[in-house]
């Protein structure tokens, strides 16, 4: 890459961040200069995807005079996964609404970790890992920690402040290889020093166990993910429900390990369900998290079903809840295509490919939420199910507000004890 253009990157790099995180520090004017001064450049196709500053709705301002100056170790700016771009956003605004004034500095899990890393994160008040599904293997490969941040073990031991991990998950899939042995030392360095340890299920807290010490499990704490939260972080939004509409996300990553040979099948009985909601009048749209997710569409096309396509990806944090609050109910594979309609009162049903939906399902006392799509009867149990939920959507919606009340008590807890941690330092 040649000199200039690495400027402009790091430069429309560093103005993302800003506008994502401190949308009201840029003026209008401001931004339409910069704009401008892109418009011919090779990065500017970059720049249509930015969030405006509507963003203030939804991203929550670092203000100036901060309580507590905060490093926040997640995936950060509008990514191509429309959860993650919605999630540790979602994380700030928890923060920032029970700890407020708060000061954030972003740092992306995926960066190389060195020493001048480490540095930084020691001159803040602590460090926020997470939330999302960090405990994985082969997002971000690397032999130096196993998992996605790859902070070897002896950089992990030189941090100073309070480390906080949130809202993580355990996110090896079925039949997913082990994580190395490597994974095994550096997980029980940072249980061992964090000041708190929460995980977005209990699935999750049990997998891990089995990598730690016994006297390490007790720190291992349930602490829900923020997507499941919406309706509190953000109690101005409210799901508008003006059509009779079902959303469905189809993850397309790893497929292999999703649907083994069944594929076809599986996702033939889908469209084959949906189209028979088609034809009682429900309008169905196809929500992509991920670039891939679109190839879903292919599949559905076969029994002919053509749903309105909906982009999540690469999209303001914003978009992603104005679309689902918009739905009836959400069909979901991926986990967070459960929790975020779900944090918004949307009544969902789970495609499960992958234990941590059922995780969740467990957690909130709904097991019957959810459709493995493997069980031998799958179509006919997505019909029933998802034919029963359309009729009970009040009740369902009443039902995820207790769930959900559950949740933010339990949360409310968990972040008087991080911030007693943090006022401590340690």
């Amino acid at each position: 890459m040649n000199t200039r253009k690495s400027r402009y990157l790091k430069l429309v790099n560093k103005i993302s961040n800003l506008l994502i995180d401190n949308p009201l520090q840029i003026p209008i004017k401001a931004k339409n200069k910069l704009k401008q001064r892109f418009k011919n450049s090779k990065t500017s196709k970059d720049y249509s995807s930015f969030p405006d500053a509507r963003n203030v709705a939804i991203q929550p301002e670092s203000p100036k005079n901060s309580k507590f100056q905060i490093a926040h170790l997640g995936v950060h700016g509008n990514v191509g996964n429309g959860g993650d771009t919605l999630l540790f956003a979602a994380v700030r605004q928890l923060f920032q609404k029970e700890f407020a004034p708060t000061n954030f500095t972003l740092f992306q899990v995926r960066d190389e970790v060195t020493e001048k890393t480490i540095e930084k994160i020691n001159q803040h008040d602590a460090l926020v890992i997470g939330g999302g599904g960090l405990l994985l293997a082969d997002t971000n490969t690397n032999s130096r920690s196993g998992w996605q941040w790859a902070c070897p073990t002896e950089l992990l031991d030189k941090i100073k402040v309070p480390i906080i991990v949130f809202a993580i998950g355990y996110n090896r899939f079925r039949g997913q290889s082990e994580f190395t042995d490597v994974f095994y030392k550096n997980v029980c360095k940072l249980v061992e020093k964090s000041a708190f340890f929460g995980l977005r299920n209990y699935g999750s807290i049990e997998a891990l166990k089995q990598y730690l010490p016994v006297e390490l499990h007790k720190k291992l704490i349930f602490q829900p993910c923020p997507t499941t939260l919406l309706s509190y972080c953000y109690p101005y939004i409210k799901p508008k429900n003006i059509e009779k509409s079902i959303s469905v996300n189809i993850a397309f990553d790893r497929p292999h390990l999703r649907f083994g040979n069944q594929e076809n099948e599986i996702l033939g009985n889908i469209a084959k369900v949906l189209l028979k909601f088609q034809k009682e009048g429900w309008k169905i749209k196809l929500f992509n998290h991920m670039g891939k997710d679109k190839e879903a569409l292919a599949f559905l096309n076969t029994q002919g079903l053509y749903p309105e396509q909906v982009k999540l990806f690469n999209v303001a944090p914003q978009t992603v809840i104005e679309e689902y609050s918009k739905v009836s109910l959400a069909l979901g594979m991926r986990g967070h295509a459960q929790m975020i309609p779900f944090g918004l009162n949307v009544p969902i049903l789970s495609l499960i490919s992958h234990d941590k939906l059922g995780f969740f399902l467990d957690d909130i006392g709904h097991p019957e939420w959810g459709v493995e799509i493997k069980s031998p009867n799958f179509k006919n149990n997505l019909y029933y199910k998802l034919n029963f939920l359309t009729n009970e959507l009040e009740n369902t919606s009443d039902k995820i507000s207790n769930a959900q009340e559950k949740l933010w008590k339990v949360t409310q807890q968990n972040l008087q004890s991080i911030k007693t941690s943090i006022e401590k330092g340690v």
